[in-house]
């Protein structure tokens, strides 16, 4: 991408990777351009693209990630109800394989159903989840609790919708809330549900 800025008298010329003015020194009988000090990702920000990060950022965002990652975990261990519902919501703002890991044992062993239900709507930030991940929102949707049920269901659906029709997770969903659909374990209001989002597939694909 190509940016022209106008800074005074000065013209830049900015790409994804430099910063170029138009300006001109003398050196003897030479002219070289002048290389303002620019910061890049401010300009790159400002104009909408995506800033050119050094190995050095990355690895400093990575590290931020893991650790925010660790302090949700440890929120998740807590005795505090309120604690845990907090680590669940903080994990969907960090979208690593730890933080579904975590997510998905909440979901599946945790004995307060908000807590559950946190972790079924957190997962919904996970652009591919696992297969550990779709088999503990199919088994959530046979959840004791309504609002797990539910949460649970909003999550498959979400991805379901974001995912190719021929691909093996979009199968494997509407495989699994067909076989919920007919379910006597899954109450009549959330199989109401599954039916309604699966004839909207059938009629949309």
């Amino acid at each position: 991408m190509l940016i022209i800025l106008l800074l005074g008298t000065a013209t830049y010329w900015v790409t994804d990777t430099s910063v170029v003015s138009t300006d001109v020194v003398d050196i003897g009988d030479r002219k070289k351009p002048v290389t303002p000090p620019v910061d890049l990702r401010m300009l790159a920000e400002q104009f909408g693209s995506s800033p050119v990060l050094t190995p050095e950022q990355i690895e400093e965002d990575k590290q931020i990630d893991d650790e925010q990652v660790a302090t949700a975990g440890e929120w998740l261990r807590s005795i505090d109800v309120q604690e845990r519902i907090d680590g669940a919501e903080q994990l969907a703002a960090y979208p690593t394989a730890e933080a579904e890991k975590l997510l998905v044992e909440a979901l599946i062993t945790d004995i307060d159903p908000e807590v559950r239900s946190t972790a079924a709507q957190s997962l919904s930030a996970f652009e591919s989840p696992t297969d550990e991940t779709i088999a503990a929102l199919l088994a959530a949707v046979e959840d004791e609790n309504e609002e797990v049920r539910l949460s649970a269901l909003d999550t498959l659906e979400s991805i379901a919708t974001a995912e190719e029709t021929g691909s093996r997770r979009y199968k494997k969903i509407l495989a699994g809330l067909k076989k919920a659909a007919k379910s006597k374990r899954v109450p009549s209001e959330t199989r109401e549900e599954i039916r309604d989002f699966l004839l909207d597939q059938a009629s949309d694909r």
